[in-house]
């Protein structure tokens, strides 16, 4: 924690387009904040908040709550923000590091206040509706899978009564 400068550059690097350095990021930033906690944790909001100002975010942790999002639109004013999209390899690594990101962010502090300051920012990024469209996406993906797999079986099930009745009526 010797130099501040260094973790406000690796924050920096969020700001790209390669997946896996996002990634990588979001973890290391993560481990900063849950190995040093009252240093590391500081000096990561520090970091977002010149991150802010050198992506010229209007607000900090916008570009990390918009990495979130399963619509190509940074802001979530996609249409077709409800279809689940296929994404691209790596797609869900980076979101799941980002996530333990925020939850670092969150739960680090120990000041009660801090905590539930740090969360009402992040709800007002979009962090709750992004939640909620993942928890509702995922109840949806999972009741789509556990639909075909009955259809599957029922329609097996139903071909193999068919094999069988017609293999004792040949009998």
């Amino acid at each position: 924690m010797a130099s501040p400068q260094l973790i406000t550059h690796v924050t920096y690097t969020l700001h790209t387009e390669s997946l896996k350095l996002r990634t990588l990021t979001c973890e290391l930033l993560a481990a900063i904040c849950l190995l040093s906690v009252t240093q590391g944790h500081m000096l990561v909001l520090a970091a977002f908040s010149d991150y802010c100002i050198a992506h010229e975010e209007a607000f900090r942790f916008e570009e990390l709550i918009a990495s979130l999002r399963f619509s190509a639109d940074p802001n979530g004013d996609d249409e077709d923000a409800d279809e689940i999209e296929l994404d691209e390899e790596g797609a869900w690594d980076a979101r799941t590091s980002a996530m333990t990101l925020v939850n670092a962010l969150t739960t680090c502090p120990e000041s009660l206040e801090e905590r539930i300051q740090l969360r009402e920012e992040l709800g007002r990024r979009g962090l709750n509706e992004i939640i909620v469209v993942r928890i509702l996406a995922a109840c949806f993906i999972s009741d789509a899978c556990l639909n075909q797999h009955n259809a599957r079986h029922c329609a097996t099930s139903v071909h193999q009564k068919q094999s069988s009745r017609k293999l004792t009526s040949i009998q």
